[in-house]
């Protein structure tokens, strides 16, 4: 009896550690599928580029186009994840890029918030923080464009995760 309840106790604890490092990795897949590389503004892309640079470095179809819009949308199988994607442009090249981001994983979306301000303050400086959880960044981008970058959860109590990350150029 003493055997099984040892052996018992250790599968659960086998179990346990697994589940964990299993999050874990959702988790960092989910950064790596939103972010897809730390250079650019945002997702390897810069303020000002062409509807075709950007249509090149998502290297996808999109879901909806018009001559100043792309939309995609990423579903991952994993906790019903859901990656909207929209950027918009005008004369001078992409303005703005607002990336939403739905899961049922409250853990996965506070892990993305803490590795996006620690991303974001490390490439624009200390953000300004609006409220308890909404973040703002002001900085030059790569393309010389003033800009701003915003970091707001809408994750609710009913066990619903969503992030909004806003990257635009200031608007005259």
């Amino acid at each position: 009896m003493k055997q099984s309840l040892k052996i018992l106790f250790a599968i659960l604890i086998i179990t346990s550690i697994t589940n964990g490092c299993s999050n874990n990795k959702d988790n960092e897949t989910l950064f790596t599928t939103v972010f897809k590389t730390i250079k650019g503004d945002v997702r390897g892309i810069n303020l000002n580029s062409t509807i075709n640079e950007v249509k090149e470095k998502e290297g996808l179809k999109p879901d909806s186009i018009s001559d100043n819009y792309l939309h995609y949308t990423i579903k991952k199988n994993d906790k019903n994840t859901i990656i909207d994607i929209a950027y918009n442009f005008d004369k001078n090249g992409l303005y703005s890029a607002d990336i939403v981001i739905k899961t049922d994983s409250l853990s996965a979306i506070d892990t993305l918030q803490t590795k996006t301000i620690k991303l974001f303050t490390k490439k624009y400086g200390a953000p300004i923080k609006l409220a308890p959880q909404i973040y703002l960044w002001n900085y030059t981008s790569p393309s010389g464009a003033s800009a701003s970058a915003q970091l707001i959860n809408n994750s609710n109590i009913e066990n619903k995760g969503a992030l909004e990350i806003i990257v635009q150029t200031e608007v005259e």
